[in-house]
């Protein structure tokens, strides 16, 4: 009498497997193969049903009547049957546990190796970033007139940005044609509200005038242009407060818009890595389309300033490079690291210089005309906290930095030295200096807008004075944009509403 290595009944039809020393029942063995994929379920090794089992001759032995169902010695067998499939049981989730054990235990040595390769090529991505620093720039060009193509380009319009400059004449306070807000401030309030974006993704981002003609003393037209969360730009009739074109569309959030009109020229800047440049006739707004993608960064744009000549665009991105690129043939002339994420930036009005600003809180001026990958012309400002925006007076003596300390500070790059500073209760998240310098609008993260006033010429150590406050806005203000002579300001909200602010009638 044998019985079956697996299960331990008397074998019927036996068979023995000299590999595994074992007799089974054949019909239970060949099911067990199957099951195991050829292996034996008992010793894990493989067998061949063809070559590797005998079948083994016995005296037929009378199996005994079965008992009852309903007898003792039947309930006893059934128990130690289930007991049986338990243990078996048992052997096998050991058998997996084991498994899982030596599969873990592969895996977290994957992932300590990968970490490792992480850490190296983190280290090495700074090292790159440094000797591309030093080198003057990842897409520094011709160097041997000044700074190649780029400055030529510039100096040719420096003069003509001179001669404007000279014989526009800002307006001044006490002349009839600037506000005067330390006068009027108190009687501010919100004159025009308008939704111009998808109220499934709520937000206006930024909103931009067109500041070129302003500052040129040409009559302004009455468009403004907005920015969402949706990713859509929009162009807005300033008078009537109506939509007039949705010259494109990018596929994440646009962080900033700026236009010169009298170009023809649109820029936007969003998450989605992407620079989209429109052109088009002012006159008909829907002629708007879009002329290039520019794709100068590795992660989202930050922001995009056109040059005063509409041919060079900044830009600075959250992967720590800033761009200086020809509109006309959509290619960076250059293209540096900073040792930290940039957010702002801002030409200068003379259109020689540009400043950049970050995470490390430091405001560095650059010449674009010789090289840039120099280095700053001067030593960095240090405002003393992560820098969101900066703006340049039009004279071009005052840079203004609103950092997350709470802080609005005004340089005079004359001295480069700290001349005012004014706390706010919560971040200053945009800022913006009318045309003629004399007043400087501050949003918060809170939604509260301030607009501070110039001291006078006699007292130019006093700090620049609030003239007008706004509380209207609950969510943070994105975007500030003056109009011409400071006779109304346009104001984005995170709050969905893009709000015209002036003195009332």
């Amino acid at each position: 009498m044998s019985f079956c290595a697996i299960s331990g009944n008397v074998v019927s039809e036996p068979v023995f497997a000299p590999k595994t020393g074992l007799i089974y029942e054949e019909r239970l063995l060949h099911k067990a193969l199957e099951a195991e994929g050829g292996k034996c379920p008992v010793t894990g090794v493989e067998l061949d049903p063809e070559k590797d089992l005998y079948k083994v001759k016995t005296s037929q032995v009378t199996m005994p009547r079965p008992p009852q169902s309903s007898s003792f010695p039947t309930i006893l067998s059934t128990l130690q049957s289930e007991w049986d499939s338990l243990l078996l049981e048992q052997v096998n989730l050991r058998k997996e546990l084991l498994e899982t054990r030596k599969d873990l235990a592969t895996a977290l040595y994957e992932r300590e190796a990968a970490g490792a390769v992480i850490a190296r090529l983190m280290s090495e991505n700074k090292q790159l970033k440094e000797d591309l620093q030093r080198a003057g720039g990842a897409a520094a060009m011709d160097t041997d007139n000044e700074n190649g193509r780029l400055g030529a380009l510039i100096r040719a319009t420096a003069d003509e940005l001179q001669n404007i400059r000279t014989a526009w004449k800002p307006p001044k306070p006490g002349d009839g044609n600037l506000a005067d807000l330390k006068k009027d401030g108190g009687s501010w309030a919100k004159q025009r509200s308008l939704n111009p974006h998808k109220a499934s993704k709520p937000g206006v981002t930024c909103v931009a005038v067109d500041e070129f003609s302003i500052k040129r003393g040409v009559q302004p037209t009455n468009i403004v242009a907005s920015g969402g969360v949706d990713g859509e730009i929009k162009l807005i009739d300033a008078r009537e407060g109506q939509i007039l074109a949705t010259p494109g569309r990018h596929k994440g959030r646009v962080n900033d818009v700026c236009m010169n009109t009298a170009a023809g020229v649109i820029v936007s800047a969003s998450t989605d890595k992407n620079v989209h440049v429109y052109t088009g006739d002012i006159a008909e707004p829907t002629s708007f389309e879009l002329k290039n993608t520019l794709k100068l960064h590795a992660k989202g744009v930050e922001c995009a300033r056109l040059h005063p000549s509409n041919k060079v665009l900044l830009t600075v991105g959250s992967d720590s490079f800033w761009t200086v690129t020809s509109l006309e043939s959509g290619n960076a002339e250059l293209k540096n690291a900073e040792d930290e994420n940039l957010y702002c930036a801002q030409w200068h009005p003379d259109g020689r210089l540009f400043a950049v600003a970050g995470a490390a809180g430091k405001i560095s001026v650059y010449n674009a005309i010789s090289d840039p990958g120099k280095g700053p012309i001067v030593e960095p400002m240090d405002h003393g906290d992560v820098v969101k925006r900066i703006a340049f007076s039009e004279n071009g003596y005052l840079l203004a930095s609103a950092g997350e300390d709470g802080q609005v500070r005004i340089w005079d790059l004359r001295t480069v030295q700290e001349t005012s500073s004014q706390r706010f209760e919560s971040t200053p998240a945009a800022i913006a200096f009318d045309a003629s310098g004399s007043y400087l609008a501050v949003g918060e993260e809170s939604g509260a807008v301030t607009i501070l006033g110039k001291p006078p010429k006699k007292k130019k150590k006093d700090p620049w004075a609030p003239v007008v406050q706004l509380y209207d806005h609950k969510m943070p203000i994105t975007g500030l944009a003056f109009s011409a002579n400071a006779r109304s300001l346009w104001v984005s909200s995170l709050d969905r509403t893009l709000n015209e602010y002036a003195a009332q009638a």
